[in-house]
């Protein structure tokens, strides 16, 4: 994630060029209330269910659904350095947590998120926020 997001970032603001040719990763819109976001090609309902699998494990893909998760603060970050930028990424990264996504035999932690993706952890820690919970596990 940490790659895909920081290309993203420098793809926004012009600092590399897009490499592809298949979506316009560049393209951004900026909502007054959430920030920055960059937008993402629908997949084509047409293709074959292999091309739609590749495309949807693409960087022109994923790569803004990954950017667009990030919180404001680090999606808004403009016209500073990229060591700047990591160094946000890094902070933000560090804070979710890495949790199995099903119980593993022998370990007695209970997961919450569906899956240990940063997308879900990063949810889960946004609705546990929202509820100002602690987000530990429950307990019984």
């Amino acid at each position: 994630m940490h790659i895909a997001n920081v290309l993203c970032w420098k793809i926004l603001e012009n600092l590399v060029p897009n490499p592809t040719a298949i979506s316009d990763l560049s393209a951004q819109h900026i909502n007054p209330r959430t920030g920055r976001k960059a937008r993402r090609r629908t997949l084509p309902s047409d293709a074959p269910a292999r091309i739609k699998t590749l495309l949807s494990t693409s960087l022109p893909h994923i790569g803004p659904k990954l950017f667009n998760n990030l919180p404001g603060k680090l999606r808004n970050l403009t016209e500073c350095s990229v060591e700047k930028c990591k160094h946000h990424l890094d902070n933000y990264l560090q804070t979710i947590p890495d949790e199995p996504p099903s119980p593993v035999p022998g370990y007695t932690s209970v997961s919450r998120a569906d899956t240990n993706s940063i997308s879900d952890q990063a949810n889960l820690q946004h609705r546990d926020a929202g509820f100002r919970c602690s987000g530990g596990a429950p307990r019984l």
